[in-house]
């Protein structure tokens, strides 16, 4: 099926690369389906910030560290920072959700302030990896939603002053959470983790090498055998699976935000056969690249 695909590129230090608002206001709000994305899945990736998430409609499935989860419309989740995490559609469901991820400097002021020392900062270094509302009480669920929903009204009127609103509708959540994680284990990230995050992070910058298993393993020292199992638990897919996502997406940026050819991109995004990258973006995309190019470009 034709649709409009939307990239998730990760950086070399597994960071989302969309930059999150401004310098002085590091916060982003986003809208988006997760049947949009490449093989109607967001892969496996962590970032500094954290994220508050709710499904608007559909059901998805949510990967964080080796654990999974099933969400339904309506349900939320909060990922603490630096926790790997992915999400993909379950069946023919859409994952219609809104998002805020923001630096946790908007919650916790200045370094070295109370907020910073004795709420933020022992949350983000310790704290439970993951909040869910189906797995808390019902009343604390409804007051987080609550909450997000003004964090996102005063994102959209931008009255003088909404900042303020955003600051005080996030600090809600995240007391909210931070109590209904508190007998969580401490977020303190597994070596299997710590070293697939090593390959991830090495895979984003080097995609557009020829590149197989062995070389992958090799960054985390570590067995073929190994990084397979590794991939197969934390992201649900193949490394070179993985590797072959991160080409596709790197291909859509450069089909909409450059005039190279057809062929630079295939030889930038680590194809050497142009063919062969045709042929796979139409059958993971459904467009060919220069159908895709078009259809975007109007």
């Amino acid at each position: 099926m034709e649709k409009e695909m939307r990239s998730l590129m990760i950086g070399p230090e597994g960071k989302q690369l969309d930059e999150l608002g401004t310098p002085d206001f590091a916060i982003g709000f986003y809208e988006m389906n997760v049947s949009d994305f490449i093989d109607q899945e967001i892969p496996a990736h962590w970032h500094g910030d954290l994220e508050i998430f709710v499904l608007d409609e559909g059901m998805v499935r949510l990967f964080v560290r080796d654990q999974e989860y099933v969400l339904q419309a309506g349900e939320a989740y909060f990922v603490n920072s630096n926790v790997l995490h992915g999400l993909c559609v379950v069946g023919e469901n859409p994952g219609r959700y809104r998002s805020i991820v923001f630096d946790a400097s908007i919650i916790a002021g200045q370094t070295g302030s109370v907020f910073d020392l004795e709420f933020v900062r022992p949350f983000t270094e310790q704290g439970g990896p993951l909040w869910l509302s189906s797995q808390t009480e019902l009343d604390v669920a409804m007051e987080v939603r609550s909450a997000f929903e003004q964090a996102y009204a005063a994102y959209h009127t931008k009255a003088e002053g909404y900042e303020f609103d955003i600051r005080a509708a996030l600090s809600k959540i995240f007391l909210k959470v931070r109590a209904s994680t508190e007998t969580q284990p401490l977020k303190v990230p597994s070596q299997q983790e710590m070293r697939l995050k090593q390959m991830i992070a090495w895979l984003a910058s080097h995609y557009q090498d020829v590149i197989g298993v062995e070389e992958i393993a090799e960054v985390a020292g570590i067995s073929v055998r190994e990084c397979q199992r590794y991939f197969s638990t934390y992201v649900k897919m193949s490394p070179i699976g993985y590797l072959t996502h991160l080409r596709l997406t790197a291909a859509t940026e450069l089909l909409v935000s450059t005039e190279l050819s057809i062929t630079e991109i295939a030889l930038a995004c680590g194809y050497k056969s142009p063919s062969y990258f045709t042929k796979q973006f139409k059958e993971r995309v459904g467009l060919s690249p220069r159908d895709y190019r078009q259809k975007r470009m109007g």
